[in-house]
């Protein structure tokens, strides 16, 4: 207990002084005459910056800015801002006095839309960010007419003009009308490719989904392009407006491409505390018959480092996608495997050989649904390592699995998130109706959120994932690789690998049919690429039903963490604690994971 609270109180002294220089460099500023605002909010909003306690000109007038378009957002149209010199500061310090002259606070009373007959009111509402019964934001007037112009583009009218007046009434009242010259609409005249040597231009124009005769849409013009350089064939793309015939209100459509190679080959090294030092190889043909059809071999070997050397994984894969599988016309993809897997954690081997096929059904940008069906033949080898067993205990078996796995993924950086919203639901139905060795049911949902604090070098991120596995006739037993396992680098920190939940007479970990994981993270930024990070994790598994399931079965790991942005991923080093152990420091481990957030 006193090395814990040596820890704790060094701390709080390293906190209160990080408080205490941060509040030294602060500028002291007050506000006067607010009224419909409180001070604080305020004063973050000027966000005055006074460098050695020494007043800064621009920055000064930055802040009146800030303050005055704040103002003229929120229904005060003529708030004026000026400033005085504090004459109450502390010795030492210059202050500043905001001083505030709100005045009136208009409210939008009606919305009017002069001239436009093609859209109806509601769609172009919806562009504008003034709203009826809300304040009056006169700030943002020309981003409205902006606005609706570029919704007009989306419609084919590129020739369309937006003006607007503003009427103030009686009554705090304000009437904004929107004056729009719509003009012809544009039809898509050719569409010109430029740059594409061995993709087939029958694959660009499925991609982008445009075709000559089309109504014009600046909205399908920018997907178009993200279409084409998500594909993996292009290192440049640009698609772009092209000539306009005024005569016919025609305009052409132009594709500017630069491919890739269209075969690669890549090596990789990589180490995680789970299964320690990884080396990974990839050889792909992306481009086949022109067509985007891609072939691919992925290999994979893992050992753990200590003497001698063992093998932990070994993985060979065979893969062949199509973006345009001519039965469903829809992304589909096919895999052909072998898996050598030699837990560190158990003394079992599992081998499996297999095959499946998965079509994806892309709903949007951000969603998508695939659907998968597998063949496995697997062999169990529980005393492998034994002498007396020199070969296999267990022969193959077969097994038949019906997946579907919906995701979604809204995020600013997909390898280095800080800002977004990802999540995935898979249904897994093996065995039953379909014949197999194994029969059994899974349900896994996986959730993670990251938020960036916009003032601060902070930056948040959250996780819960929750996984159900069983079979629902009840007649089957789930076999041990399948349960959930939870422990180690990549899911609660401050435990061994695959080492919490029930254990069998011996006392080793069985795995669990009902899992329930937390991840909780603050990073710091340190500048660059570096930060320094908080996190708490909490996992939970069992095999009792639900009536029986209570969170006092949880274990929970606070730790701290050193983060370095790499370009595919998080470089981590992280120092956990268990939670039942926090007392004993000889049970916190050190990880170092790269690729991952968590």
């Amino acid at each position: 207990m006193v090395v814990r609270r040596s820890y704790i109180i060094l701390a709080l002294s390293v906190l209160s002084a990080c408080l205490s220089s941060a509040a030294a460099g602060k500028a002291r500023t007050a506000i006067e005459g607010n009224v419909s605002f409180p001070a604080r909010q305020l004063i973050k909003v000027a966000s005055l910056k006074m460098p050695d306690n020494r007043m800064d000109s621009d920055s000064l007038e930055q802040s009146i800015y800030r303050l005055r378009s704040f103002y003229r957002r929120n229904g005060f149209v003529d708030a004026e801002v000026e400033y005085m010199i504090d004459s109450i500061s502390q010795p030492g310090t210059t202050g500043i006095k905001l001083v505030i002259t709100e005045g009136t606070r208009y409210y939008v009373d009606r919305i009017d839309f002069s001239g436009s007959r093609e859209l109806p009111a509601d769609v172009l509402n919806r562009a504008i960010a003034n709203k009826v019964r809300r304040p009056l934001n006169v700030e943002d007037l020309g981003q409205d007419d902006f606005s609706l112009m570029l919704l007009y583009a989306d419609h084919g009218y590129i020739y369309a003009e937006v003006d607007h007046d503003l009427e103030f009434q009686n009554g705090h009242k304000a009437i904004i009308t929107y004056q729009v010259k719509e003009g012809p609409q544009v039809n898509i005249s050719r569409i010109a490719l430029t740059g594409n040597v061995h993709v087939q231009e029958k694959y660009i124009l499925n991609t982008i989904r445009m075709s000559p005769g089309d109504v014009f849409s600046r909205s399908r013009l920018i997907k178009s392009q993200y279409l084409l350089q998500s594909s993996d064939l292009f290192r440049m793309v640009a698609v772009s407006p092209g000539e306009i015939d005024s005569l016919s209100n025609d305009i052409a459509v132009d594709i500017r491409l630069v491919e890739k190679p269209r075969r690669l080959f890549e090596t990789s090294i990589g180490y995680g505390s789970g299964d320690a030092v990884r080396l990974m190889s990839k050889w792909a043909h992306r481009n086949l018959f022109g067509l985007g059809r891609r072939i691919e071999h992925n290999g994979l070997v893992s050992f753990q480092t200590k003497f001698p050397l063992k093998m932990t994984r070994g993985r060979s894969q065979i893969s062949y996608s199509d973006p345009y599988f001519y039965l469903f016309n829809k992304p589909a993809r096919g895999e052909v495997y072998y898996d050598d897997f030699r837990p560190s954690y158990t003394d079992y081997r599992l081998e499996t050989v297999g095959f499946n096929f998965s079509v994806s059904t892309p709903i949007s940008n951000a969603f998508n649904i695939d659907y998968r069906w597998k063949q496995e033949w697997l062999k169990l080898s529980p005393t492998w390592q034994l002498t007396k067993y020199t070969s296999d205990t267990l022969s193959y078996k077969g097994r038949r699995s019906l997946a579907v796995v919906s995701s979604y993924e809204n995020l600013d950086d997909p390898v280095n998130p800080r800002k977004g919203l990802s999540s995935d639901l898979e249904l897994e139905y093996t065995g039953g109706i379909m014949g197999g060795a194994e029969t059994f049911q899974r349900v896994v949902n996986n959730w993670a959120y990251y938020f960036k604090a916009p003032s601060h070098g902070l930056s948040f991120a959250g996780r819960f994932r929750y996984g159900i596995i069983g079979d629902w006739s009840q007649r089957s037993t789930i076999p041990s690789y399948e349960m959930f396992f939870l422990g180690g680098p990549s899911t609660v920190r401050g435990y061994a690998l695959s080492s919490i939940g029930p254990v069998d007479d011996k006392g080793r970990v069985t795995g669990g049919r009902i899992m329930t994981l937390i991840n909780l993270q603050s990073v710091v930024n340190l500048g660059k690429n570096w930060g320094l990070a908080a996190f708490i994790d909490g996992g939970m598994l069992s095999n009792r039903t639900f009536e029986k399931q209570s969170f006092g079965d949880m274990v929970s790991s606070p730790g701290l963490g050193i983060r370095y942005a790499l370009p595919f991923g998080a470089g981590r080093l992280d120092f956990a604690a268990p939670g039942t152990l926090m007392g004993q420091i000889k049970y916190w481990r050190w990880m170092v994971a790269w690729g991952e957030p968590f």
